[in-house]
């Protein structure tokens, strides 16, 4: 039996250029871009994202997800510490996803033994 994971590789060819992905996002294409694509639930480690931000104000944070409860309370923390460099961009079009990806410099993938799918997720972003 061969069972396929959920990703549709022909979204991801032709491969998008960086700097072309970048500026359709309205991006700075010489901005260093680290993007986070996925839910934003506190099992997510999303504050450590923030955190490392906050570290790095050179490099831009871009995290895409929901819902939009916990995007909302993400946005106030980061702002109430005066983070400039970290944008709540809110749940993504899965036709969208593929220019997201391309447009970053790093892609983040957070899991830890908080989150409820531990044992069983296929983070599909490593590969």
């Amino acid at each position: 039996m061969v069972a396929h994971d959920a990703v549709d590789i022909r979204r991801f060819t032709p491969v998008i250029e960086k700097k072309k992905a970048k500026l359709s996002l309205g991006l700075n294409p010489d901005d260093i871009i680290v993007c986070y694509l996925g839910s934003l639930y506190a099992n997510r480690s999303i504050r450590d994202i923030i955190d490392i931000a906050s570290k790095l104000p050179e490099i831009n944070f871009r995290l895409a997800g929901g819902p939009e409860k916990e995007r909302s309370t993400l946005t106030r923390h980061a702002r109430a510490i005066g983070l400039k460099n970290v944008e709540f961009i809110g749940r993504v079009e899965r036709r969208d996803v593929p220019n997201h990806l391309f447009g970053s410099d790093i892609l983040l993938f957070t899991m830890n033994e908080g989150t409820l799918t531990y044992d069983i997720c296929s983070p599909m972003k490593i590969f």
